[in-house]
C-alpha cells in the first residue's frame, strides 16, 4: 500500500507504510492501472485512517480531473528542481517508462501548482499499447504518414504516373521531392500525384540545389532570392509540407539572424506556414549546438529532423543522460522526420536490419518515437520519410563500384516493418 501525505500544499503518494490504511487500495497495483484510478482509490474513503491522519478530506471532495499530478525529474539541480506534469489517464507503465527512479516512484498531487515550482512538459513519456488499443497497423496509420524520397530514382522519370503508381502500390502515403526532381513539367507531376491520391513533401534549397555538383558559396541576398522564388513556385503545387535546406554552415551569427528575420517576412508575405528547416550538414542547422539559439529566438522555426547528420557531426549518438536536456528542447519543434539510421562515423548504415548496429537503431528509434508521440499530444499527424540513399551514401564493394546493399529493398523492408509491427508503440 502507499503512503499519501500532505506536502507543501499538495499531497504525496509514496512508498509502503504499514501504519496507514486505505481500505480501497489493493496491496499490489498492476502497471496497467491508471494514475487516475490509483488516486481515486486513495481518496475514495473520507474516513479512512490515512485520510484522517494526513487531513486529506479537502482532496476527497475535489474531482480527480481537477487535481494536478507531478513527478520530480531526478537529475534536475537540487537548487532548481523540475517536475514533469503527468496525464492521470496514463497507466503507471507509461508514466514511469524512460524515467530515472530512486528506490520507488513518488507522485505529488496539487489542486494548484505553486508559482515557484518549475514544471515541464513530459516529452519523454512513451506511450505503450494497452488492451483496448487499436490494432498496431491502424495505430501507425493514425499516428504518422510515411513517404518515399525520389532520391535514387531517375528524375524526372520517363513517366511520373508509372513511378507514383509503383510507390502507391508499395504502400507509401506520399513522396518527397524537390523542384529539381519534379522538373519543368510540373503539371504532369501534379496530375499523377492527384490521380494516385499521394501527398507531397517538397524540398526547397536556398543554394546548392539537391547537393549536385561542387559546393559554391553564395551571399545572403542570393539565398533569400532563391528561397522566395522556390516558395512562390511551391504555392502552385500545394505540397503537404515544405522542407527547407537553409543557408550555409560557415555563416556567422549576424548573418543567420538576418536570414531568419527576412525568411519570416517572406513566409508572411506569401502566406506560407507549413515549413520546417532540415538538420543537415553543410547548412545552418548542421549541429544541435548551432540550432538551439535560433529555435529560442524565432518561434516560427521548426525542424525537419535528420538525426544522422547530428550524430556524425557530434560523433556520438546523443543518447546519454547528459544529452537528455537537448531533446526536451528539440522534440517539441520537430515537424517532419527523415528516417535514416547512421553511426558516429557515417550518415548511413549498410543495412538497418543488421544486428551489429542494434545500439544505433535503438538510439535513433527512441528519438523518433518521442517526436511522433509529442506530435500526438499536439493532435498532429507525423510525417516520416524513409530516406536511404544510393552510393556514395550506400558503401560500395572495393574495386567494383557495386553497392554492398540494395537500397530499394532496404526501404521496402523498413516500410513493411513500420506497417506490420506496433512501432512506435512497442
Amino acid at each position: 500500500m502507499s503512503e499519501v501525505s500532505d506536502v507543501d500544499g499538495g499531497i504525496l503518494i509514496s512508498r509502503k507504510c504499514k501504519r496507514i490504511s486505505y481500505p480501497q487500495v489493493p496491496r499490489l497495483v498492476k502497471e496497467s492501472t491508471t494514475l487516475k484510478l490509483l488516486l481515486s482509490l486513495h481518496l475514495s474513503s473520507a474516513d479512512s485512517n490515512g485520510v484522517r491522519l494526513f487531513e486529506l478530506q479537502n482532496y476527497c471532495s475535489t474531482p480527480i480531473s481537477d487535481l494536478i499530478v507531478l513527478i520530480k525529474k531526478i537529475d534536475s539541480p537540487a537548487n532548481n528542481p523540475r517536475y514533469f506534469k503527468i496525464d492521470t489517464d496514463s497507466t503507471l507503465r507509461r508514466v514511469l517508462s524512460g524515467k530515472t527512479l530512486i528506490e520507488f516512484p513518488t507522485f505529488i498531487v496539487y489542486k494548484q501548482i505553486p508559482l515557484n515550482m518549475q514544471v515541464v512538459e513530459d516529452a519523454m513519456n512513451v506511450e505503450l499499447e494497452g488492451e483496448d488499443s487499436p490494432p498496431a497497423q491502424n495505430k501507425v496509420a493514425m499516428s504518422m504518414r510515411i513517404y518515399r524520397s525520389v532520391w535514387g530514382f531517375q528524375v524526372p522519370p520517363p513517366s511520373w504516373s508509372d513511378l507514383l503508381s509503383l510507390l502507391k502500390s508499395q504502400g507509401f502515403d506520399g513522396v518527397e521531392a524537390s523542384l529539381g526532381d519534379i522538373g519543368p513539367d510540373i503539371q504532369s507531376f501534379q496530375n499523377a500525384l492527384q490521380s494516385k491520391s499521394l501527398e507531397l513533401i517538397l524540398g526547397v534549397y536556398t543554394s546548392w540545389q539537391d547537393y549536385e555538383g561542387p559546393f559554391q558559396h553564395a551571399n545572403l541576398d542570393s539565398h533569400l532570392n532563391i528561397l522566395k522564388y522556390q516558395l512562390t513556385a511551391a504555392k502552385s503545387i500545394s505540397p503537404q509540407w515544405i522542407n527547407i535546406h537553409a543557408g550555409e554552415d560557415s555563416w556567422d551569427a549576424p548573418t543567420i539572424d538576418d536570414f531568419f528575420s527576412k525568411t519570416s517576412a517572406i513566409l508572411s508575405e506569401l502566406g506560407i506556414s507549413n515549413v520546417s528547416f532540415e538538420t543537415h550538414r553543410g547548412r545552418v542547422f548542421y549541429s544541435p549546438w548551432n540550432t538551439l539559439p535560433w529555435l529560442e529566438k524565432f518561434p516560427f522555426v521548426n525542424l525537419t529532423l535528420d538525426l544522422s547528420h547530428w550524430v556524425v557531426v557530434c560523433e556520438r549518438l546523443l543518447d546519454s543522460k547528459d544529452d537528455e536536456w537537448i531533446w526536451e528542447k528539440f522534440i517539441p519543434r520537430v515537424r517532419h522526420i527523415h528516417g535514416r539510421i547512421g553511426t558516429q562515423q557515417s550518415s548511413q548504415v549498410s543495412d538497418p536490419a543488421d544486428p551489429f548496429i542494434r545500439t544505433e537503431r535503438t538510439a535513433f528509434e527512441r528519438v523518433w518515437k518521442l517526436c511522433i508521440l509529442d506530435a500526438q499530444r499536439r493532435n498532429e499527424t507525423s510525417s516520416f520519410t524513409i530516406e536511404y540513399g544510393p552510393s556514395p551514401y550506400t558503401p560500395i564493394v572495393p574495386f567494383t563500384e557495386s553497392p554492398v546493399s540494395d537500397v530499394n529493398q532496404i526501404i521496402l523492408n523498413e516500410l513493411a516493418s513500420l506497417k506490420a509491427s506496433n512501432w512506435p508503440f512497442q
